[in-house]
C-alpha cells in the first residue's frame, strides 16, 4: 500500500520538476533585458537566482531520487509487513531531511556581496514576509495530521503495536498490519526533523546576505521564490506519511471491521468506521501535495 502511494505521488513530482527546470533554463535570460531602476548590476543579480535555482533544482532531484531507490527496493517485496518494513516508512522523511540539507548548503554558500564598497538597504525581513503563507500552513497542517494519527493509532493498538483487534466474552480478534507506536513513534519523530528543518531554512533565506544593485522589492521576489521552491519539495515527504499512516492504519480498520462472522457489535472495534473515511484522506492528500508540487513559483519582475 506505502508503494502504491508511492506510485501516485512520484510521476506528479518528476513533471513538477521537469518544469521546473525548464523554467530554470528559461530563466537565465530573465536579468538581461531587466530595466535599470530594479537592477543595476545584472551580472550579479544573475548569478545569485542561478545560484538558488540549480541548488533547489539538485535538492528536488536527491528528494526523488531517494523516493525511487525506496520504491525499487521495496518493489519486489510488497508482501513485507509494517514491523519488517520501518525502513520503508521512513524513507518520505528521510528523503526530506537530505532535501533539506541540499538546500541548507544552498543558502549557506550563496553568493554575497562583493567588493571595498558594500551597500545594505535596512529593510525589515520577518519569515512571515518571506515565505509563502499557505505553503507554510500545509507543512504544519501535515504535521500535525501526523501527530494525531500517530497518537490515535497508538493508542488503539493492540499491546504487539502491530495489530488492531476487538475482546468479547466468548472470542477476540484482531488484523494487522497496523502502525502503533513501534513504528508510529520513530516516524513522528522524523516528521518533526523535517519541520524543524523547514523552518530553519526559511530563516536562512530570511536572513541571507542583500544582493549588491538591485532593489530591495527585486530581493525580497527572490527570497520568496526561494522559500516557495523549498516549501513545495519538503511538502512532499510529509505528505507521504501522513497518506501512508492513514491509508494503512485504514485498510486495516475497514478489514476488522468487514470481516468479522458473526458481526461485531461496533463499540467493540476501535474507531469502527473510520476506515474508510482514512483511506479516502489519504487520497486527498496525495492529490493535493501533487498539485502544489506543480504550482511555479513566481520570479524576480523583468
Amino acid at each position: 500500500m506505502f508503494v502504491g502511494l508511492t506510485l501516485l505521488l512520484l510521476p506528479g513530482a518528476i513533471i513538477a520538476t521537469v518544469v521546473w527546470l525548464i523554467r530554470i533554463q528559461r530563466g537565465r535570460k530573465l536579468l538581461l533585458s531587466t530595466t535599470a531602476p530594479l537592477v543595476t548590476d545584472p551580472h550579479s543579480a544573475r548569478v545569485a537566482q542561478q545560484h538558488a535555482s540549480r541548488g533547489a533544482a539538485l535538492a528536488l532531484i536527491v528528494e526523488l531520487g531517494v523516493l525511487l531507490l525506496t520504491l525499487l527496493m521495496a518493489g519486489s517485496q510488497l508482501a513485507v509487513p509494517w514491523d519488517r518494513g520501518l525502513g520503508v516508512g521512513l524513507s518520505p522523511v528521510i528523503a526530506g531531511i537530505l532535501f533539506l540539507i541540499v538546500h541548507l548548503v544552498t543558502e549557506v554558500t550563496a553568493p554575497r556581496p562583493a567588493g571595498s564598497t558594500r551597500t545594505a538597504q535596512l529593510v525589515r525581513r520577518t519569515p512571515g514576509v518571506v515565505a509563502p503563507r499557505f505553503l507554510r500552513w500545509w507543512v504544519w497542517a501535515l504535521t500535525g495530521v501526523i501527530t494525531v494519527i500517530t497518537v490515535l493509532f497508538g493508542l488503539t493498538a493492540e499491546p504487539d503495536g502491530v495489530t488492531v483487534g476487538y475482546h468479547l466474552t466468548d472470542h477476540s480478534g484482531s488484523a494487522g498490519v497496523y502502525p502503533g507506536w513501534p513504528y508510529g513513534i520513530p516516524i513522528l519523530i522524523g516528521s518533526l526533523i523535517v519541520l524543524a528543518g523547514i523552518e530553519g531554512v526559511i530563516r536562512l533565506i530570511t536572513h541571507r546576505s542583500a544582493i549588491s544593485a538591485v532593489t530591495s522589492a527585486w530581493d525580497l521576489a527572490l527570497r520568496r521564490l526561494s522559500a516557495h521552491r523549498m516549501l513545495r519539495g519538503a511538502q512532499l515527504p510529509l505528505a507521504l506519511t501522513a497518506a501512508g499512516l492513514l491509508f494503512i492504519g485504514g485498510g486495516t480498520l475497514r478489514g476488522l471491521a468487514g470481516a468479522q462472522t458473526p458481526p461485531v457489535p461496533a463499540a467493540a472495534i476501535p474507531l469502527y468506521g473510520w476506515g474508510p473515511v482514512f483511506m479516502w484522506a489519504a487520497a486527498v492528500i496525495v492529490v493535493t501535495a501533487i498539485v502544489i508540487a506543480c504550482i511555479p513559483g513566481t520570479a524576480p519582475a523583468r
